[in-house]
């Protein structure tokens, strides 16, 4: 078990006993990851953002840690986009939101870009919209490329490897 746990371990089991399924997780163990994966990949000039998926875990402390060490925050619904903008809304340094739907509705396209969150098109249908849709698409749009690039936990790179 990690040592973050073992200091716990008691005081976890209790909670535990209680009946309902935990999560339990370490806020320090979260901050130095997030800051690892910033520094590893933004400083070192590998990529010029990193996301955390909130499906992840969209607890609001957890998005305010990550969003704290750097990473922006990546939604896959509206419902999702306005939790993450809620959350944060307080914070003096907002993450940008990418908000990379699974064929949803050009409403959904249409909220996202009067967000103002950067968008991940996944098929045609926003290029044949409405002119009001097409002006924001060719305004905020991005490009999502798998390069099946992994990272280590040791923070080694492998940007060209296969992935089975």
């Amino acid at each position: 078990a990690p040592q973050w746990y073992r200091a716990r371990a008691r005081e976890l089991c209790a909670v535990a006993r209680e009946g309902t399924p935990v999560y339990a997780y370490s806020l320090e163990v979260l901050r130095e990851r997030a800051k690892s994966l910033y520094d590893t990949l933004v400083r070192a000039n590998v990529v010029s953002r990193v996301h955390y998926a909130i499906k992840a875990n969209s607890h609001p402390v957890i998005l305010q840690t990550v969003a704290d060490e750097g990473l922006q925050l990546e939604c896959v619904s509206i419902g999702e986009v306005q939790h993450a903008r809620d959350t944060v809304a307080g914070m003096k340094e907002q993450p940008k939101i990418l908000f990379t739907p699974n064929f949803c509705a050009i409403d959904d396209f249409e909220r996202a870009f009067s967000l103002g969150c950067d968008v991940t098109v996944d098929n045609d249908q926003v290029r044949s919209s409405s002119s009001r849709t097409r002006r924001a698409y060719s305004a905020s749009v991005c490009i999502l490329s798998n390069t099946n690039a992994v990272l280590y936990s040791d923070g080694r790179v492998s940007p060209s490897c296969s992935v089975r």
